[in-house]
């Protein structure tokens, strides 16, 4: 929420999807206690 706040928005609607999926995963990876860039290389791999 605070980075919505402080960052006037997004230009298009692609970049509010963008967005809103990376503050998704963000949550996530603080919510299970894991850093965020190893988690996203990890699941990098599963693609």
């Amino acid at each position: 929420m605070l980075w919505r706040k402080c960052s006037f928005g997004t230009k298009s609607d692609a970049g509010s999807l963008f967005v809103s999926r990376m503050l998704t995963v963000t949550q996530t990876a603080r919510r299970r206690g894991v850093r965020l860039l190893d988690w996203l290389r990890q699941d990098q791999g599963s693609l």
